[in-house]
């Protein structure tokens, strides 16, 4: 795991930190998902014992059933017996050992969430599914596969094989190659804007998901002002990351009560959260001043601090 650590940190080496201006931004909550950072620490965050949402009854953290079926794993047989029944598949051939292996990890449980909740299902056929097979425990059915690098993605529809790719790539990258391979229009994002969250719920899976997540909170009125602020530097760092994170919004006139839910004192507000846990925090003008490189040195740390541990 430390190796695996040092290799997500190299990735992102070097990243350029780019001021801007930017229109003010609608009423909403914006949930940055960081896939892997590692580095140096903002003082004007503040760090406390992590908060579970558990007690305030807004969040339920750990596995869920939901989550726990998103990505399976298979046997040879078992996953023959998919491919023959026409649905489409998507197998990821990886080893436990393997760091870019785990790397890949998270885009797959988001791809498999979209698949669960049935917007891509076909009259006829069984529902996409995301299976996964490790390359040591069955090598003989990884050799049959062709698979000659870890990662492996392989595509299937209909019974046969429609594409493949080797190497981690980041959720957007995995939603494009599924589309092409599969037809699955739907998962492309032309816009490249945020995507629109329509629940509670379907926040919640997002963090259960993700190890770790900045929440931007932005409220109207008073606040409407600063929380365009804020708006504008998290939508910057989301370009800046291109395709290691996505941006979901969610209106927060539809959220009564969802400041006091996260113990928040002041808006706009900048929420880290880490395994479930809420772990730092930035509150009202202090938020809204953050600028990117302070935004990234808070995740940076977190991830560091969970490194060491």
């Amino acid at each position: 795991m430390v190796a695996d650590s040092h290799h997500r940190a190299r990735r992102f080496a070097g990243v350029a930190c780019v001021g801007g201006r930017f229109r003010a931004g609608c009423c909403c909550v914006v949930v940055v998902v960081v896939f892997a950072l590692a580095g140096r620490v903002h003082s004007g965050f503040t760090a406390g014992p992590p908060a579970s949402f558990r007690g305030a009854g807004f969040y339920r953290f750990g596995p869920t059933p939901t989550e726990c079926r998103c990505v399976v794993e298979t046997s040879p047989a078992e996953l023959d017996a998919a491919v023959r029944a026409g649905g489409a598949v998507v197998l990821d051939v990886y080893a436990v050992w393997c760091g870019p292996c785990k790397l890949l990890e998270p885009a797959l449980r988001k791809l498999a969430g979209r698949f669960s909740s049935g917007e891509f299902d076909e009259r006829g056929s069984p529902r996409p599914q995301v299976l996964r097979l490790d390359s040591d425990r069955h090598t003989t059915k990884a050799t049959a596969l062709g698979v000659e690098g870890l990662p492996t993605v392989i595509f299937y529809k209909h019974g046969v094989e429609t594409g493949r790719f080797e190497g981690s790539v980041s959720l957007s990258q995995l939603e494009d190659a599924a589309a092409a391979a599969l037809g699955m229009v739907e998962l492309l994002d032309d816009t490249g804007l945020a995507t629109e969250v329509s629940s509670l719920e379907e926040l919640e899976l997002t963090v259960q998901m993700e190890d770790v997540l900045m929440l931007g909170v932005l409220g109207s009125g008073t606040w409407e002002q600063d929380s365009a602020a804020l708006d504008g530097t998290l939508q910057l760092l989301r370009r800046q990351l291109g395709g290691q994170m996505q941006v979901l919004t969610l209106d927060a006139s539809s959220l009564p009560g969802v400041a006091e839910s996260l113990q928040l004192g002041d808006l706009p507000a900048v929420v880290i959260f880490q395994d479930g846990q809420k772990v730092m925090h930035l509150e009202g003008r202090d938020a809204a001043a953050a600028s990117v490189d302070d935004l990234q040195d808070a995740l940076e740390d977190v991830v560091t601090a969970s490194d060491m541990d």
